[in-house]
Protein backbone atom coordinates (compact mmCIF):
# COMPACT_ATOMS: atom_id res chain seq x y z
CA UNK A 1 0.00 0.00 0.00
CA UNK A 2 1.27 3.67 -0.65
CA UNK A 3 1.97 5.91 1.96
CA UNK A 4 -1.12 8.17 1.66
CA UNK A 5 -3.46 5.12 1.46
CA UNK A 6 -2.28 4.50 4.87
CA UNK A 7 -2.30 7.94 6.39
CA UNK A 8 -5.91 8.23 4.74
CA UNK A 9 -7.49 5.25 6.52
CA UNK A 10 -5.63 6.27 10.04
CA UNK A 11 -7.12 9.71 9.46
CA UNK A 12 -10.10 8.04 9.10
CA UNK A 13 -9.97 5.70 11.52
CA UNK A 14 -9.37 8.62 14.10
CA UNK A 15 -12.04 10.71 12.49
CA UNK A 16 -14.48 7.78 13.29
CA UNK A 17 -12.99 6.74 16.94
CA UNK A 18 -13.61 10.85 17.97
CA UNK A 19 -17.35 10.66 16.19
CA UNK A 20 -17.67 7.69 18.54
CA UNK A 21 -16.37 9.17 21.98
CA UNK A 22 -18.61 11.90 21.36
CA UNK A 23 -21.67 9.89 20.54
CA UNK A 24 -21.01 8.26 24.34
CA UNK A 25 -20.10 11.24 25.68
CA UNK A 26 -23.13 13.30 24.98
CA UNK A 27 -26.54 11.40 25.98
CA UNK A 28 -29.59 12.71 25.39
CA UNK A 29 -31.54 12.18 28.07
CA UNK A 30 -34.55 10.34 27.81
CA UNK A 31 -37.94 11.77 27.11
CA UNK A 32 -41.42 11.11 29.31
CA UNK A 33 -43.66 10.09 27.11
CA UNK A 34 -45.99 6.72 26.03
CA UNK A 35 -46.64 3.83 27.71
CA UNK A 36 -45.51 2.58 30.86
CA UNK A 37 -46.21 -0.56 32.48
CA UNK A 38 -45.03 -2.68 35.36
CA UNK A 39 -44.78 -6.36 36.01
CA UNK A 40 -47.32 -8.03 37.80
CA UNK A 41 -47.56 -6.99 41.38
CA UNK A 42 -48.46 -8.62 44.51
CA UNK A 43 -52.21 -6.99 45.79
CA UNK A 44 -50.89 -5.86 50.09
CA UNK A 45 -52.98 -8.65 51.78
CA UNK A 46 -54.33 -10.75 49.10
CA UNK A 47 -53.46 -13.61 47.01
CA UNK A 48 -54.40 -11.01 43.89
CA UNK A 49 -51.68 -9.59 41.20
CA UNK A 50 -52.30 -6.79 39.53
CA UNK A 51 -50.52 -4.69 36.75
CA UNK A 52 -49.73 -1.07 36.92
CA UNK A 53 -49.98 0.96 33.39
CA UNK A 54 -49.39 4.53 32.79
CA UNK A 55 -50.00 6.13 29.13
CA UNK A 56 -48.51 9.37 29.27
CA UNK A 57 -49.02 12.29 26.43
CA UNK A 58 -46.23 14.99 25.06
CA UNK A 59 -49.33 17.28 25.65
CA UNK A 60 -49.08 17.39 29.56
CA UNK A 61 -51.91 14.75 30.33
CA UNK A 62 -51.57 11.25 31.91
CA UNK A 63 -53.86 8.35 32.35
CA UNK A 64 -53.35 5.61 35.01
CA UNK A 65 -54.52 2.75 34.91
CA UNK A 66 -54.32 -0.95 37.18
CA UNK A 67 -55.06 -3.75 34.73
CA UNK A 68 -56.50 -2.13 32.23
CA UNK A 69 -58.93 0.21 33.99
CA UNK A 70 -58.80 3.89 34.39
CA UNK A 71 -57.91 4.77 38.36
CA UNK A 72 -56.98 8.21 37.29
CA UNK A 73 -56.12 11.05 34.94
CA UNK A 74 -54.61 14.23 35.08
CA UNK A 75 -51.43 16.26 34.06
CA UNK A 76 -48.09 16.18 34.93
CA UNK A 77 -45.38 18.71 34.54
CA UNK A 78 -41.47 19.01 34.75
CA UNK A 79 -40.16 20.06 38.47
CA UNK A 80 -36.34 19.35 37.40
CA UNK A 81 -34.00 17.20 35.40
CA UNK A 82 -35.43 14.27 34.91
CA UNK A 83 -38.01 15.16 38.08
CA UNK A 84 -41.62 15.85 37.54
CA UNK A 85 -45.03 16.24 39.03
CA UNK A 86 -48.30 14.53 38.57
CA UNK A 87 -51.23 16.13 39.50
CA UNK A 88 -54.44 12.85 39.11
CA UNK A 89 -58.10 13.49 39.99
CA UNK A 90 -57.60 10.73 42.39
CA UNK A 91 -53.79 11.11 44.18
CA UNK A 92 -50.86 12.72 43.05
CA UNK A 93 -47.09 11.90 42.79
CA UNK A 94 -43.68 12.83 42.02
CA UNK A 95 -41.30 10.52 39.93
CA UNK A 96 -37.51 10.74 38.78
CA UNK A 97 -37.28 9.44 35.38
CA UNK A 98 -33.68 7.03 34.96
CA UNK A 99 -31.54 7.30 31.90
CA UNK A 100 -32.87 3.65 30.59
CA UNK A 101 -36.71 5.65 30.27
CA UNK A 102 -37.78 4.22 33.38
CA UNK A 103 -39.06 4.91 36.85
CA UNK A 104 -40.62 3.93 40.20
CA UNK A 105 -44.43 4.46 41.85
CA UNK A 106 -44.84 3.57 45.11
CA UNK A 107 -49.14 2.78 46.12
CA UNK A 108 -49.43 1.13 49.70
CA UNK A 109 -51.87 -1.48 48.76
CA UNK A 110 -49.73 -2.62 46.01
CA UNK A 111 -46.30 -4.32 46.55
CA UNK A 112 -46.71 -4.11 49.84
CA UNK A 113 -46.02 -0.81 49.85
CA UNK A 114 -42.45 -0.91 48.33
CA UNK A 115 -41.14 0.84 44.73
CA UNK A 116 -43.31 -0.46 41.96
CA UNK A 117 -40.34 -0.47 38.75
CA UNK A 118 -42.73 1.32 35.52
CA UNK A 119 -40.85 0.22 32.18
CA UNK A 120 -41.28 2.05 28.99
CA UNK A 121 -42.87 -0.74 26.46
CA UNK A 122 -44.19 2.05 24.03
CA UNK A 123 -43.58 5.58 22.95
CA UNK A 124 -46.86 5.79 21.77
CA UNK A 125 -49.70 6.21 24.79
CA UNK A 126 -52.48 3.27 25.20
CA UNK A 127 -55.87 3.36 25.58
CA UNK A 128 -58.34 1.05 27.24
CA UNK A 129 -62.29 0.57 26.98
CA UNK A 130 -64.22 2.23 29.49
CA UNK A 131 -66.63 -1.03 29.74
CA UNK A 132 -65.25 -2.21 33.16
CA UNK A 133 -67.91 -2.52 36.12
CA UNK A 134 -65.24 -2.65 38.58
CA UNK A 135 -63.21 0.37 38.23
CA UNK A 136 -64.29 2.26 41.19
CA UNK A 137 -62.67 -1.15 43.54
CA UNK A 138 -59.57 -0.91 41.58
CA UNK A 139 -59.04 2.83 42.38
CA UNK A 140 -59.13 1.73 46.13
CA UNK A 141 -55.45 0.49 45.51
CA UNK A 142 -54.51 4.14 45.09
CA UNK A 143 -55.51 5.11 48.55
CA UNK A 144 -54.32 3.68 51.97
Amino acid sequence: MSRIIKKTIVILLFLLGIVYVFSILIRVPPTLKGFYQSEWISCTGTDESQILQISIWENGGFVEYITNRCVNQGSYEGIGEGKYHFDGDEIDFDIYLRENNSFEIQLAKLNNGNPIQMQNISNIPCTFGIGWTDAEEFKSYLHK
